[in-house]
């Protein structure tokens, strides 16, 4: 049978229930109060109290790995704290108190204590912060003894840096996590399936882009979440997707971008055609020579999740002058670059002079 005892149920006066007492008194005090010198002489309290002088049959108090629950909780993080009380004269254990703290000042208590049987408990710490703890339990014996001991805990926590990724929708990113306690196993689980999946071993996630969204990845420990990785899946793309543009003209492309909080950055992979500037969506594009060039939306990673084209073209005539007397004609021949693609030819001022559709002819009008 278990028995439920209170967390911090008092029957008795003893040095160690005093140790206790001290302990969580220490929560009142200031920041800049010499914490780490209370705890000294707590501890001392709790260590001692079954052995000084006048204090009979002293009690052995033993404080096991915290483990999870099974199940474990399905939301939030549980840690069962098992205490064994052996009263070196074979009495029964009667009291068991437990208290957690951190060097930082934080403080924490059971929501509950149970008697398992006559020499252990089971005390019950939920919601822990992450980092790392001593567990303070005492416990009397039903013969006047008593006695204390401490154990040191990591509550598991799983951080990543930086904090957040971005990754291509079809795409996959990976995120390098930081675990303590080190070499725990690790679990990566999506928050949201529908816009990314993972996968994972050892410290290493690798996130797959599923829909343009936002959402996390939870890293778990011992089954409960210990860290979290917010994560954008990205899609982009350009409207129009392709340009034609004059040697030494300027154009603008603009990429539409979900989540549009998203910083995408432009760039090109042909710096000898076209120049490009970026005030991210937006794309600045300056014709350098004839040719074809593409524009990329990338991520910060340098991951391209859109592309536009780009075509710088140019006509040149030769000769690159001509006269022509009015009423006749003479034959020029244009050249189109980059070849292949099909120019429209027509005059300035057609009361001048006028030229063919196929750009090889022109005819005076007027002087």
């Amino acid at each position: 049978m278990m028995t439920k005892v209170g967390s911090h149920m008092t029957h008795r006066h003893g040095i160690s229930q005093l140790g206790m007492s001290l302990l969580q008194a220490l929560s009142a005090l200031p920041q800049y109060a010499h914490r780490s010198v209370w705890l000294a002489i707590v501890g001392l309290l709790l260590l001692l109290g079954g052995v000084l002088p006048g204090r009979a049959n002293p009690v052995d108090v033993s404080i096991g790995a915290p483990y999870a629950p099974t199940p474990v909780p399905t939301t939030g993080r549980m840690y069962l704290i098992p205490i064994a009380v052996e009263p070196e004269n074979g009495g029964t254990a009667t009291y068991c108190s437990v208290c957690m703290s951190t060097g930082w000042g934080q403080y924490a208590y059971p929501t509950e204590i149970e008697q398992v049987d006559a020499t252990h408990y089971v005390a019950t710490w939920e919601n822990p912060m992450s980092g790392d703890w001593t567990i303070w339990a005492t416990a009397d014996d039903d013969q006047g003894g008593m006695g204390g001991n401490n154990r040191v805990f990591t509550v598991p926590y799983v951080y990543f840096m930086p904090g957040s990724v971005d990754v291509a929708v079809g795409g996959t990113a990976t995120a390098t996590a930081t675990v303590q306690p080190a070499g725990a196993s690790v679990f990566f689980e999506s928050c949201d399936t529908t816009v990314t999946t993972v996968t994972g071993t050892g410290t290493t996630a690798t996130v797959t882009g599923v829909a343009a969204g936002s959402t996390c990845i939870t890293a778990k420990v011992d089954g409960m979440p210990a860290g979290s990785l917010m994560v954008n899946a990205v899609a982009a793309s350009f409207t129009p997707s392709s340009l034609t543009m004059p040697v030494y003209g300027y154009r603008s492309l603009t990429a539409s971008v979900t989540p549009s909080w998203v910083y995408v950055g432009m760039s090109t992979p042909n710096p000898g055609v076209i120049s490009v500037s970026s005030m991210p969506p937006t794309a600045y594009i300056s014709g350098m020579a004839p040719g074809i060039a593409t524009v990329n939306a990338q991520l910060m990673d340098g991951t391209i999740v859109a592309t536009a084209t780009v075509t710088v073209a140019q006509v040149t005539f030769s000769p690159s002058s001509a006269y022509v007397a009015v009423g006749h004609t003479t034959t020029v021949t244009p050249t189109v670059a980059p070849a292949g693609l099909t120019a429209t030819y027509n005059s300035q001022d057609t009361g001048i002079a006028t030229i063919s559709a196929d750009g090889t002819t022109l005819t005076g009008v007027a002087a």
